[in-house]
């Protein structure tokens, strides 16, 4: 953390990365931002190692099994397969896709799904 201080004494906290960049290392700071910004989106974009089709009413293994078959990585079952332990589509590698696990199980009449590391 960093403090900067106001024209009216006031001191505010930021953290190093939202200082004004400055410098010959500002690219530097630039670039390792971006990249810290990419790498968790992108890995936020995934869901997790686990997913099941499950609302209020219930955990719908069927669907799941079905929505598991779905996932373009389901045709290596070192990545992605069906069932884990509580009935989950699971991948080792962290490569189900949530957005489209969820779409998939409303698709198909259920309130949504649920997705964990």
């Amino acid at each position: 953390m960093a403090t900067v201080e106001s024209s009216l004494n006031l001191s505010i906290h930021l953290p190093i990365y939202l200082l004004p960049l400055s410098g010959k290392n500002s690219t530097m700071r630039l670039t390792i931002a971006t990249l810290l910004f990419t790498s968790v989106f992108a890995v936020s974009v995934l869901a997790g190692h686990n997913c099941k089709c499950q609302d209020d009413r219930g955990q719908y293994n069927e669907l799941t099994s079905k929505c598991c078959g779905k996932d373009p990585s389901a045709g290596n079952p070192a990545v992605i397969y069906y069932p884990g332990p509580n009935h989950q589509c699971t991948s080792p590698y962290n490569v189900i896709d949530s957005g489209a696990f969820v779409q998939c199980c409303q698709n198909e009449g259920v309130g949504g799904a649920y997705c964990w590391d």
